[in-house]
């Protein structure tokens, strides 16, 4: 079953107004030193931070909103699939997008009659490879989704790294319809690419946001999952103290990253760290970018939040 995180917006690329915000949390920096003195250091890395983190959100939304503009110029992508994926004529240039760009799961186009074609990367994720039912040797995926006299057929083909066929399956039933979900009705209302808010995909269950984009001449949406993983991966690698703490979320406040691999799996900012408790707080009040100190255990902190606005 998919579980929808809060509202969704969709960032218009070009559109002088963006409507996309991600709050950047830092929180939990040990007070160790004089108050002055902490709030300075505190400001000084929560700025540098900030300044990474930032530029780390834009080019991975600038890239997949690139990406969903390309893919829906390329010739033939909206064509009715066939059974094999191999046989589509995007098939190629679409397995390459998978390769250049790590940080994008899937790349697919979903028909107005219910046809789908999707070709997705595991990466050598095992939990997602268990999901997709994918041998072992299984590089990529690929998935149709066939309109033959009405009749809806779904087939799933098991790729090599090298491109050869590991297995192929054919689904019992067809549960998935492209024309229902978010992405291909806020591309089909919108102009140019759109991005969706951060959602759990139907395929692997992990969280992750969408662009997508109507082909020129109609009739079909081409689009480009990211999993925000990676962010997470980012933002860990990021040294600002050996107690610091860094959250990214939407602006309804749902958790999309953390440095923190436990606060990962948690439900929004709830749990046990008060600084998260605190930035809860803040964020409600309208309180941001001043760093501000925070009680609650046996060590004093700063927490401060700052608000990321989407490319215009």
């Amino acid at each position: 079953m998919q579980r929808r995180l809060s509202l969704r917006v969709s960032l218009i690329i070009l559109v002088s107004v963006a409507v996309v915000t991600v709050c950047v949390a830092i929180t939990a920096i040990t007070f160790r030193m004089s108050s002055n003195t902490a709030r300075k250091a505190a400001s000084t890395a929560f700025s540098d931070v900030v300044m990474q983190t930032h530029g780390q959100i834009d080019a991975l939304m600038s890239s997949t909103l690139t990406i969903a503009e390309l893919g829906a110029s390329l010739r033939d992508v909206g064509r009715p699939p066939s059974r094999d994926a191999l046989e589509h004529p995007a098939f190629v240039t679409m397995s390459r997008m998978l390769r250049v760009d790590a940080s994008v799961y899937s790349v697919f186009v979903g028909r107005a009659d219910g046809g789908f074609f999707q070709l997705i990367a595991l990466r050598g994720e095992a939990r997602i490879a268990e999901r997709l039912r994918a041998p072992a040797g299984t590089a990529f995926v690929g998935r149709t989704i066939s309109v033959e006299n009405g009749v809806r057929r779904q087939d799933w083909v098991y790729l090599k790294d090298t491109g050869g066929v590991v297995a192929r399956r054919v689904a019992a039933e067809v549960d998935y319809d492209p024309r229902e979900r978010p992405w291909f009705q806020d591309a089909v209302m919108g102009h140019g690419a759109v991005l969706s808010r951060a959602y759990v995909f139907n395929s692997s269950m992990t969280l992750g946001m969408t662009a997508s984009r109507v082909i020129p001449g109609g009739g079909a949406v081409f689009g480009v999952d990211v999993t925000l993983s990676g962010l997470s991966r980012y933002i860990s690698s990021l040294k600002v103290s050996p107690n610091a703490r860094i959250y990214v979320f939407d602006d309804g406040l749902s958790l999309l990253a953390a440095s923190d691999p436990i606060a990962r799996h948690a439900d929004g900012l709830a749990g046990s760290d008060p600084g998260r408790a605190q930035l809860t707080r803040m964020l409600r009040e309208g309180k941001t970018e001043a760093p501000v100190f925070v009680a609650g255990d046996d060590k004093r902190r700063i927490a401060a939040t700052s608000t990321w606005i989407g490319p215009e």
